[in-house]
């Protein structure tokens, strides 16, 4: 966080999106599934990408990436910090300003 303390203005805000693995069940085994197809169709389609493909459904299920990076952001000064979850909680925007 140090090096986005140096980067942004005061008031500055920081804005970071990323997947989640929602939290109702209904909604996660439509991910696990929506995942699945992922693996088996991208890297017909994106051969380069195979290892992204393979390694996104383990990463995103054990991820904790939202409460580490607001943590990570009030230690380095930044305020507000707030969430936002998206499509069934399948991702999430996490946004603070620069104290």
């Amino acid at each position: 966080m140090e090096s986005l303390g140096k980067i942004l203005r005061p008031g500055g805000v920081v804005i970071m999106h990323d997947f989640t693995y929602p939290g109702q069940r209904v909604f996660a085994r439509m991910w696990d599934l929506y995942l699945l197809l992922l693996r088996t169709i991208g890297p017909c389609l994106y051969p380069a990408w195979k290892n992204a493909f393979e390694g996104l459904p383990s990463l995103v299920r054990e991820t904790d990436w939202v409460e580490r990076l607001l943590g990570l952001l009030a230690a380095g000064g930044f305020v507000e910090g707030t969430v936002e979850t998206l499509f069934l909680g399948t991702s999430a925007i996490v946004s603070a300003k620069k104290r």
